[in-house]
Parts: structure tokens; C-alpha cells; sequence
């Protein structure tokens, strides 16, 4: 953006070529969305990652307030460990949050 703006500042100062000029503000344009994407898929990878690592939290503080052997189904503690279930045909398989899949 920068750049961009210093390549106008100067075609408005100092004479140029306007064929040269209008080339070299459209290489500028486009390197900057390419950059301005890139910086936006960024953003939304560190999103996610952000959420995965407040999730993992809740869960591993929920595992940490369990005493004991623990005997019933609690439903936050499955929802905390299972990523999703795929269903095929002929088995279903629990895919969990660290990767790893059971088929069943």
C-alpha cells in the first residue's frame, strides 16, 4: 500500500511516462490484493486456531475438576473429546479432536 502510494506521489510530482506509470500501478494493485488475501486467510487460520485452543482449555479444566472413578455419561465431556462421527454404510467412525478415528 506503501508503495502504491508513493508511485502516485510521484507520477503527480515529476513527470512520467503514463503507459509505464498506469503498468506499474497495476503490478502494485495486484501484488497488494494477493498480499491483502494472503493476510486474510492468515487471520482466519489464527481464528481457528485460537477457538481449537479455547475449546482444548475448557475440556482439559473440565478433566481436571473430576475426582474419582467416574461411573455415568457426562455429555460435556464427550462433546469435549469427539471432533465428529462419519457414517458410511457398513460402519460408523468417531473421528476425536487429536486425530485419532475408531471405527466402529
Amino acid at each position: 500500500a506503501e508503495n502504491l502510494a508513493n508511485l502516485i506521489q510521484k507520477n503527480a510530482s515529476v513527470a512520467l511516462d503514463q503507459t509505464e506509470q498506469a503498468e506499474n500501478e497495476k503490478k502494485l494493485r495486484t501484488l497488494y490484493g494477493e498480499k491483502h488475501s494472503r493476510f486474510q486467510e492468515l487471520e482466519s487460520l489464527i481464528q481457528e486456531k485460537n477457538d481449537t485452543r479455547e475449546i482444548l482449555t475448557n475440556f482439559i479444566n473440565k478433566l481436571e475438576d473430576l475426582t474419582g472413578k467416574q461411573t455415568e455419561f457426562r455429555e460435556e465431556l464427550w462433546g469435549g473429546l469427539v471432533d465428529h462421527i462419519r457414517i458410511d454404510e457398513k460402519s460408523s467412525t468417531v473421528i476425536f479432536r487429536g486425530g485419532i478415528e475408531i471405527t466402529i
